[in-house]
């Protein structure tokens, strides 16, 4: 009986020798090249049953379950060097018992930053609206050229309330340009840790190239700065040319750390230069270490929209810029051929008169019909009680002068007339042409 065990053992032993097991896994060899010495690829493999593994150079993969492997190559820099895996992304079966290649060249991206600089140099210190330019060189190979954007970076995001130049196109192959950049508004120090470089198509529709840098710039409220504004009328607005009381009035608060005083002066900006054609009121010496004031300007020709008011501050000797801020605004200077020009009250405001005296207001207008002019006393935004005012004769067209006056009969005193408003109608006086309101403060007793 042991005899027959023994001879059946050694005949299964003789059969599994004959036959041997069928392999059941398989092999991807995955080749890298292209990257100077030292600088890892970054290569990933996927694949069946959640297979996944990131290679940095040249590796074999063994015992793969058999199907289809993802090989994705990632760009990966080298200083400014950004370096491209060529193809980006390919599939490689895998058969069990056996062993395939995926090949991975990595080239040197021809679409590139080669050099920059930093002016001022980092780490550097700006107040709120002070530049840091940023001066650079580069090559390309796209032959309809490129454009080129740096950006600054806080965190991993793009810095809040940062301004930055846009992009002409760079042409083909190689050359330099420089950029801008500044951060407006904070609360408290604000830290640019990183610049943003990219590179795009001449159409900006497609990225060729992206690069961070590591920077350190701290930007910092402005000792001398407008910590509000306000504007009257409000945003959004329209005004007449060539008229009376068409000012916009920049409201403001300020704060200066300069001992002997500061000036401002609010101008209006139409597309990123000074609206042509305005005119603007000077500045008085604003004392330490803050305060209010107000300034107005206007645009006597040309109908145009001014999108920002630029507000610069001076030293007390109006020689060295101190601070320039921006503020947005959306107002309209329209052109009417129907409007009163100039104007002018005796007595001169402010005054104080009695009950039933006459302030007469002389006026210049202009029109491209026969008009009729009217102005009337305001107190608080209504027509003042118990006023008296002249009616209007036909005004002949194109242009001529005025004279109208008014009184305030009774009330209780004292009365205060706040503003006169101007209205210009048609001949029937159906149609309003024109109003205006201009201040004044004349007091009845």
């Amino acid at each position: 009986m042991t005899g027959i065990r023994v001879f059946l053992a050694l005949t299964l032993l003789l059969l599994l020798t004959a036959c041997p097991m069928t392999p059941s896994t398989g092999a991807l060899n995955v080749q890298i090249s292209g990257l100077p010495t030292g600088l890892n690829a970054a290569v990933t493999v996927t694949g069946p049953g959640g297979f996944s593994q990131t290679l940095t150079q040249s590796t074999p993969l063994n015992n793969l379950q058999p199907g289809d492997y993802t090989v994705t190559a990632t760009a990966v820099r080298s200083g400014l060097e950004v370096y491209l895996g060529s193809p980006a992304t390919q599939t490689k079966s895998v058969s069990a018992g056996s062993s395939t290649t995926a090949t991975v060249t990595y080239t040197l991206n021809p679409t590139r930053i080669t050099g920059y600089t930093l002016d001022p140099t980092s780490p550097g210190t700006r107040i709120f609206g002070q530049n840091v330019t940023v001066s650079f060189s580069y090559v390309t190979d796209q032959a309809g050229g490129v454009r080129i954007f740096v950006r600054p970076f806080t965190g991993g995001s793009l810095t809040p309330d940062y301004a930055a130049c846009g992009s002409p196109l760079y042409n083909a192959p190689s050359g330099s340009g420089n950029c801008t950049f500044t951060i407006s508004s904070g609360s408290g120090p604000v830290t640019v840790d990183q610049l943003r470089f990219q590179i795009y198509n001449a159409d900006q529709s497609a990225l060729l190239y992206e690069v961070f840098v590591s920077v350190n710039f701290v930007f910092n409220p402005n000792p001398s700065r407008i910590t509000s504004l306000t504007t009257s009328p409000a945003s959004p607005a329209t005004l007449t040319i060539d008229s009376i009381n068409q000012d916009l009035t920049s409201s403001f608060e300020y704060v200066t750390d300069q001992s002997a005083g500061i000036r401002i002066f609010p101008r209006p900006i139409t597309g990123g230069n000074l609206t042509p054609n305005y005119a603007a009121s000077g500045s008085p010496l604003y004392p330490a270490p803050s305060g209010s004031g107000t300034s107005s300007f206007t645009i006597t020709s040309g109908a145009t929209a001014v999108d920002h008011i630029r507000v610069q501050i001076y030293d007390s000797s109006n020689t060295t810029l101190l601070g320039e801020q921006f503020f947005p605004v959306n107002v309209q200077f329209v052109e009417n051929p129907n409007r009163v020009r100039t104007q002018s009250a005796s007595p001169t405001s402010p005054a104080t008169l009695t009950f039933g005296n006459d302030v007469t207001v002389s006026f210049a207008y202009a029109s491209n019909q026969n008009v009729r002019i009217f102005v009337r006393p305001i107190t608080g935004g209504s027509l003042t009680p118990n006023y008296g005012a002249c009616g209007s004769p036909l005004y002949s067209a194109p242009s001529g002068n005025g004279t109208c006056t008014f009184n305030i009969i009774s009330g209780s005193a004292p009365v205060v007339v706040d503003h006169l408003r101007f209205q210009v109608y048609d001949a029937s006086q159906s149609s309003l042409l024109f109003e205006a309101f201009v201040p004044v403060h004349y007091t009845f007793q």
